[in-house]
């Protein structure tokens, strides 16, 4: 485990409700979010270097066209 490194992230807007944000089976999560999470070390690694790219990407893994 000490080989291990974490990262911490908080998340901050505007928005009250933050299930809006958030990624479901139905919705990819927002823009905004994603532009947040895009300061964490190898989030767009997985995920995509641009919101259209996680869009695709989320699309892909939903095996929605």
């Amino acid at each position: 485990m000490d080989d291990e490194k974490y990262t911490s992230v908080s998340i901050s807007g505007t928005n009250d409700n933050f299930e809006e944000n958030i990624e479901t089976d139905a919705y990819p999560m927002s823009e905004s979010l994603f532009k947040q999470l895009s300061t964490v070390i190898g989030f767009n690694d997985m995920n995509g270097k641009t919101y259209k790219e996680c869009v695709e990407n989320w699309k892909l893994r939903k095996q929605i066209k």
